[in-house]
């Protein structure tokens, strides 16, 4: 575990912070069990802040270490359906108020007229919709979970190189296909077929 990072755990919320700090402050194991939310600070800003996915606390080669994997409660989006049909006069936070998701907001937007919301969609398909109908562009999340719609004036950042914790480039051929075999109508086996000159 880096000596530089921090777990603090607050018990009355159930909400794991990890710093970046000189010191170092070690969870008990017991508080494990009761951790439902994790936020992620550097330099004093809050950079993370969503649900617990794993938690796994382990000794290696006398190294106490914590992993811990969490995705943001802008993730709530992709897994909830709006009522579909037609919705006039929505702006992105009406849109997105059909439920109560925790800890997200939303960028404030004019209103369009009407939006249509296909059966099956998520929360995140109707922003994407909204979106792409109000200036052609796509949403994003910034910062701790604040759905936005405008794109910023991108600024630049010159890191060090002291500052990268890691770079590379990998090469993952594990989903690699030799070759693909297709039915027809029929169902005749072996009708059409395809290689990947890459596999040979």
């Amino acid at each position: 575990m880096n000596s530089e990072d921090a777990f603090l755990f607050s018990p009355k919320t159930h909400t794991l912070r990890i710093l970046c700090l000189k010191e170092f402050f070690l969870l008990k194991k017991t508080d494990i069990a009761n951790i439902k939310e994790v936020i992620f600070s550097v330099d004093q800003t809050d950079i993370h802040y969503g649900l617990l996915d794993s938690v796994d606390f382990c000794t290696l080669q006398g190294y106490k270490i914590i992993k811990v994997k969490s995705k943001g409660f802008t993730s709530l989006l992709c897994q909830n359906q709006p009522k579909p049909g037609l919705k006039p006069d929505s702006d992105l936070a009406t849109l997105m108020s059909e439920f109560d998701i925790p800890n997200v907001t939303y960028e404030s937007t004019s209103l369009l007229n009407y939006i249509y919301i296909k059966e099956g969609s998520t929360l995140w398909d109707a922003a994407a919709n909204f979106n792409f109908r109000l200036n052609g562009g796509y949403p994003y999340i910034e910062g701790t979970n604040n759905v936005r719609v405008t794109l910023k004036t991108p600024s630049e950042k010159t890191v060090s190189e002291n500052d990268i914790i890691k770079t590379g480039i990998i090469y993952d051929y594990s989903k690699i296909i030799s070759h693909l075999h297709m039915k027809d109508v029929d169902g005749t086996l072996r009708r059409f077929q395809q290689k990947q000159s890459v596999c040979h």
